[in-house]
């Protein structure tokens, strides 16, 4: 079995779901095939077991029937858990900064007049959520007496199921005007979606940063133990440190950007990134039909590198690649002549060099 073949059977084991939980399940899964890496799969397979006795727990864990029994009564909200929705609204607030232990976080614009913080209290009068309003800044907190049952869960996929009914969602109008979200997680994940902002900075020890339609003057990212994925941002300068896990952009548009990963994997696709520095210690670097332009330097110590160049951008581009010990591939993506104007140096001390 493959991974396609895996999320395939699971998807259709969920498919009856809300689309909102359904897509946030199956887009889980897919993370943890990405970060184990293909060379892993099989691995991944074998530990999550059968599709449909996965989803079968899943199912069980939200008190929801299963695909064959969509039509059977069911509470598709609470999931049969002892919590209460709590909604507060807020005015005048330029600057956006939480502190957070393990519940995640998601922050984006919506269809709301004001600033709107929700999560979900488990009965009872202790408020696992701290806030307050100083100086135009909203402060987020999570006291620490919550109380942490993901440990009572054997899968590590319903850590993450668990987290679903966890998250912290901030909503902004479409008009309201971030100055800054600067944010620490420990381990939570952290998303931002659909937002304009000017400056972004956030720093994760252990879960994913996830940055989905941003646009911004300077980003500023950093992750101990997990992954940080843009996907369709717009970012004018900034930096990305992992030290272990994966950095991966599909479809954004960098610039002035320091990217470094000491244990791991980068991989871009698509987008465009300009003047950047790419550096990696040990794992593998990947850029496919990204427009790399003006300066790009990409080192990677122990790994392979596999760069895809376009070449009616050739003539403008500065490109520096460096590799110690292993593969350096780069290649123009097209059948074309290589244009002679292009300025590519290759370096590597320990592996094999190809261009094609």
């Amino acid at each position: 079995m493959t991974k396609e073949d895996f999320l395939e059977q699971l998807s259709k084991q969920l498919n009856h779901l809300p689309q909102n939980d359904y897509d946030d399940i199956i887009e889980h899964f897919e993370e943890y095939f990405d970060e184990a890496g293909s060379e892993n799969e099989d691995v991944i397979i074998e530990e999550l077991g059968e599709p449909q006795k996965l989803a079968k727990e899943l199912l069980t864990a939200m008190n929801l029937p299963p695909a064959e029994d969509k039509d059977n009564e069911a509470d598709w909200t609470n999931w049969n858990l002892p919590s209460t929705l709590v909604k507060k609204e807020f005015d005048d607030v330029s600057i956006l900064d939480f502190s957070l232990l393990n519940r995640p976080i998601e922050i984006k614009t919506g269809n709301v007049s004001r600033i709107t913080l929700t999560y979900y209290q488990e009965s009872g009068d202790f408020s696992p959520i701290g806030y307050q309003v100083v100086d135009s800044t909203l402060q987020i907190s999570e006291n620490q007496q919550v109380k942490n049952e993901k440990s009572l869960f054997k899968l590590f996929s319903l850590h993450f199921l668990e987290s679903l009914k966890e998250t912290i969602t901030v909503i902004l109008p479409q008009t309201q005007q971030i100055i800054n979200i600067k944010g620490r997680q420990n381990n939570g994940n952290i998303k931002l979606i659909d937002l304009k902002v000017n400056h972004v900075n956030l720093s994760s020890l252990n879960g994913i940063i996830k940055l989905n339609k941003i646009e911004t003057d300077q980003a500023d990212l950093d992750n101990k133990n997990g992954a940080i994925r843009l996907n369709n941002c717009q970012i004018s300068q900034g930096a990305i440190e992992v030290k272990n896990g994966i950095i991966s952009q599909t479809d954004s548009q960098l610039t002035n950007f320091i990217i470094k990963n000491k244990n791991g994997n980068i991989r871009f696709t698509g987008g465009e990134v300009n003047k950047a520095d790419i550096e990696n210690k040990n794992g593998i670097i990947k850029i496919q039909d990204s427009r790399l332009q003006d300066q790009i330097k990409i080192e990677n110590k122990n790994g392979t590198i596999k760069v895809n160049l376009h070449q009616d951008l050739l003539p403008h581009t500065r490109v520096q690649v460096r590799n110690k010990n292993g593969f350096v591939h780069v290649n123009e993506n097209t059948n074309t002549a290589f244009p002679i104007k292009a300025y590519l140096l290759v370096e590597n001390k320990n592996g094999t060099i190809t261009v094609d």
